[in-house]
C-alpha cells in the first residue's frame, strides 16, 4: 500500500511518537509511506533520523493545499491518515478534489471540535477512525458524528519488545523512575510523597524523575526530594541506558495520557508498573499481573503499591514477561494494517 501520515504537531509529544513508531513499522513491514509534517519540527527530525520520507510544509503556505493534492495525486495514494484536529479542514478539502480514502486517528486527549464542518466531514468523507484507546470509545468521543460503528476502530500504541534476557531482575536496592515532563498533571508530588511512605519499610529503594521542564519548577522539586535518594534528570538522556538503573516504573497522572508512552517503554524494558486509573493507563496494566493500579491523588494507596511491588518484585516481574507480546510495535502495525486493507478491498 501507498500511504500518507499527516501529522501538524509542533512538538514531539505522545501524538508524534504513535505517528513515527507507526510509519516506521508500516515501512518495515513493506509498504510505502510518507509523513506530511509542519517544517522545522522535532516529528520532521524524528522522522528523518528514521529513514522516514518527509514531505514539509509552512503553516502559513496559502498554496498548501494545492501542494497536499498534487504530492496524493503524484504518489497515487491508497491512504491518506490525519492525525491532528488542524488536518482535518485541509484533507476534508483534499477529499473534494481526489478520490482516496481518508482515515482520521485520535490519540489525543481532547475530543474532536462538535461543529457543522466536523459533522460533515465525518459524515460524508471520513471513511475509518481509529483510536488510541478504549477510553476514548467508552467515553463517547464519536458519539456527535454520524459515524457507523464499524468505522471505529481502536488501535493503542505498540512499541519494539527487545529480550527479557537484558532485563536484570533484582529484588535488592531496587530503583523506582517516573518518566514525564515536569507538570502537576503526571503528578510527581504524589509520587514524592509515596517514596517518603515506602522508605520506611524499604529505606534502600531509590527513585528517580525524568523529564523535561513544563510547568513545575525542577529547582522547587529538587528542594523537596532534599534528603532523600532522588535523582532529578531535567535534559535528554539516552533513555535505553538510563531506564537500564531502574526496575519499577510509576505513571501518577491525573489526566492526559491518551498514549502512556512511558508505560510502554517500563514494560518493553521488563519493568513491573504502578499507574493510576486514568484514561487508557488501565488498558496497558493488568492489575496485579505487570503491576498495580490506584487511584490519582492518593500516596498512600501509590506507597501501599509500591510495596507490594518491592516485597513481590519476581512475581510481578513474571507477570511482565507474560504480558509484554501485547503491546509490541507489530501487533500495532498488523492491526492498522488489517483496517486499511478493509477500506481498500
Amino acid at each position: 500500500m501507498k500511504i500518507l501520515q499527516m501529522c501538524d504537531v509542533r512538538w514531539y509529544n505522545a501524538n508524534a511518537h504513535y505517528v513515527v513508531e507507526l510509519t516506521r513499522g508500516l515501512r518495515a513491514t513493506g509498504h510505502e509511506v510518507t509523513l506530511w509534517a509542519r517544517e522545522h519540527t522535532p516529528i520532521v527530525s524524528k522522522a528523518e533520523a528514521a529513514g522516514i520520507p518527509v514531505v514539509s510544509h509552512r503553516r502559513s503556505d496559502p498554496f498548501k493545499l494545492m501542494r497536499l493534492w498534487w504530492l496524493v495525486k503524484r504518489g497515487k495514494y491508497d491512504i491518506v491518515n490525519a492525525h491532528r484536529g488542524s488536518d482535518l479542514f485541509l484533507v476534508m478539502l483534499l477529499k473534494s478534489l481526489h478520490t482516496v480514502k481518508v482515515v482520521v486517528t485520535r490519540s489525543d486527549i481532547r475530543p474532536f471540535k462538535n461543529n457543522a464542518i466536523n459533522r460533515y466531514f465525518f459524515a460524508e468523507q471520513v471513511d475509518q477512525v481509529i483510536l488510541s484507546g478504549q477510553f476514548h470509545r467508552d467515553q463517547g468521543i464519536m458519539s456527535p458524528f454520524a459515524l457507523p460503528e464499524e468505522c471505529i476502530t481502536v488501535i493503542p500504541l505498540g512499541i519494539e519488545m527487545p529480550p527479557m534476557e537484558s532485563v536484570s531482575d533484582q529484588q535488592g536496592q531496587l530503583r523506582l523512575v517516573l518518566v514525564g515532563r515536569f507538570d502537576p498533571v503526571k503528578g510527581h508530588q504524589t509520587v514524592l510523597e509515596a517514596f517518603r511512605l515506602l522508605q520506611r519499610e524499604f529505606p534502600q529503594t531509590e527513585l528517580g524523575f525524568i523529564g523535561y521542564p513544563a510547568a513545575i519548577a525542577v529547582a522547587e522539586l529538587r528542594r523537596q526530594a532534599e534528603g532523600l535518594p532522588v535523582t532529578i534528570i531535567d535534559h535528554q538522556v539516552d533513555m535505553v541506558s538510563t531506564l537500564a538503573r531502574y526496575q519499577i516504573g510509576v505513571i501518577a497522572s491525573t489526566d492526559s495520557e491518551a498514549v502512556p508512552r512511558a508505560g510502554l517503554e517500563y514494560l518493553s524494558r521488563g519493568m513491573p508498573v504502578v499507574g493510576t486509573r486514568v484514561n487508557s493507563i488501565p488498558e496497558l496494566i493488568e492489575d496485579g499481573v505487570n503491576g498495580l493500579l490506584v487511584p490519582p491523588d492518593d500516596p498512600e494507596a501509590m506507597a501501599g503499591a509500591l510495596i507490594h511491588i518491592c516485597r513481590d518484585y519476581d512475581v510481578f516481574v513474571a507477570g511482565v514477561r507474560r504480558t509484554r507480546d501485547r503491546y509490541s510495535l507489530m501487533k500495532m502495525v498488523q492491526a492498522t494494517v488489517t483496517t486499511y486493507e478493509r477500506l481498500l478491498l
